[in-house]
């Protein structure tokens, strides 16, 4: 498992061909902050990651969130 802490950036609302709303968010790897950013940064100096929910609220823009990758079986 490889552990990755992010940043939530932005968060934008597009309409789908049937009129429901889907919300996009828009993530950055930390940068150095705080000691734990600093570290996480050492080993992740950059990424990006765009989520689509069609539920609002899913993140929060400005909030760190973990985000752990294990490969499937």
């Amino acid at each position: 498992m490889v552990r990755c802490k992010f940043v939530c950036r932005s968060k934008t609302e597009t309409r789908t061909l049937d009129n429901k709303s889907l919300y996009s968010y828009q993530f950055v790897a930390v940068y150095g902050d705080s000691p734990e950013n600093k570290q996480f940064w050492e080993w992740t100096p950059s990424g990006q990651l765009t989520v689509d929910s069609v539920r609002d609220g899913q993140f929060e823009v400005s909030k760190t969130y973990y985000i752990d990758l294990t490969a499937t079986e």
